[in-house]
């Protein structure tokens, strides 16, 4: 409780869902949580969990495709997730102070326990705000700060500039978080995503998380797959 997770990564490379794929973790063992999602449509979100819940490919689910066997799946999939304890908010001009005060009404009325914020950049800038660094750091400690009045977590999603792109490996660093250095500093954990190549037919993607950030906690790398079309992070075996 109180503490702000940040995981951050380049375009493609899954961000949205790692931080899904821990909400709905969670949400499974009973935790209430609330999503924020600025890039998506609540029904895009949907899809995708119907997907991973019932190892669909996503796209396919989206226009239809499904066999009468994936059917099967499909239909036990929604039984499991219609009674999930996920509340998603999906406008995409929302301020910092929106979610503060939806947060604050979720967790008095719901007793929400964990909030995803998807993604920091995508915000409206408050109305004050010099500039886009400025804006972003208003916002960062907006939800810093939040978090620890609630005493809840709040994982942040966010982008990553092209710094890590020029350098020798292309492993990203905390600095290379986009637009505020008060990002890293504000967040007590930030996982950063990395793959050594992708290509864009790739169906499962071997990466790694990088712990770069972990007050109180190791620092290090955890090997993962990015299974693309359930939109799904599963152990990669480094055996």
């Amino acid at each position: 409780g109180g503490q702000t997770i940040v995981v951050a990564g380049r375009p493609g490379l899954g961000k949205s869902s790692l931080a899904m794929n821990f909400g709905e973790h969670l949400a499974n063992k009973g935790m209430p949580i609330a999503v924020f999602s600025i890039e998506m449509m609540a029904e895009q979100l949907g899809i995708r969990s119907l997907a991973a819940r019932a190892e669909l490919d996503s796209l396919k689910l989206g226009r239809g495709w499904v066999s009468k066997e994936e059917m099967k799946r499909l239909s036990f999939a929604v039984s499991k997730l219609a009674d999930l304890p996920i509340w998603i908010d999906d406008r995409s001009d929302m301020r910092l102070i929106d979610i503060q005060i939806e947060t604050r009404r979720l967790v008095k009325e719901h007793g929400i326990k964990l909030v995803i914020v998807d993604y920091l950049q995508l915000l409206r800038y408050p109305s004050d705000a010099r500039n886009k660094e400025d804006a972003a750091a208003q916002i960062s400690k907006g939800l810093a700060s939040l978090a620890k009045e609630l005493n809840i977590p709040i994982i942040v999603v966010s982008q990553l500039n092209r710094d890590s792109e020029k350098r020798a490996g292309g492993k990203p660093k905390s600095s290379d978080l986009r637009d505020s250095g008060q990002i890293e500093q504000d967040a007590n954990v930030i996982l950063l995503l990395h793959a050594d190549a992708i290509s864009e037919t790739d169906a499962i993607i071997d990466m790694e998380i990088i712990v770069a950030k972990c007050r109180g906690g190791r620092l290090g790398s955890i090997p993962v797959s990015f299974h693309r079309p359930i939109t799904t992070f599963k152990p990669r075996n480094t055996q």
